[in-house]
């Protein structure tokens, strides 16, 4: 399945930019999120419209356990978990 149970994407839709700041989107499950290197970053929704990190993370549509299961990679650092 590519969707969850709220009828959003498992991986993010991304345009890279090396120059792009680290940039805060939210709180998930009581963790800071934040984004790096990134100009856009977008789910898709069952009706193929891009649903914004920061609205899909305001409105609880998707969630840490997720991302740790189809992220390619995960590095730790200190505290901080980094998940591509």
């Amino acid at each position: 399945m590519k969707y969850n149970k709220k009828g959003i994407s498992h991986f993010l839709v991304i345009t890279i930019d090396k120059n792009q700041p680290e940039e805060y989107v939210g709180e998930l499950e009581e963790r800071k999120i934040y984004i790096e290197k990134l100009k856009e970053a977008n789910f898709r929704n069952i009706e193929a419209e891009n649903v914004p990190i920061k609205e899909a993370i305001e409105k609880n549509l998707t969630s840490i356990k997720e991302w740790k299961k189809y992220a390619r990679k995960i590095k730790r650092q200190k505290e901080t978990k980094i998940m591509k």
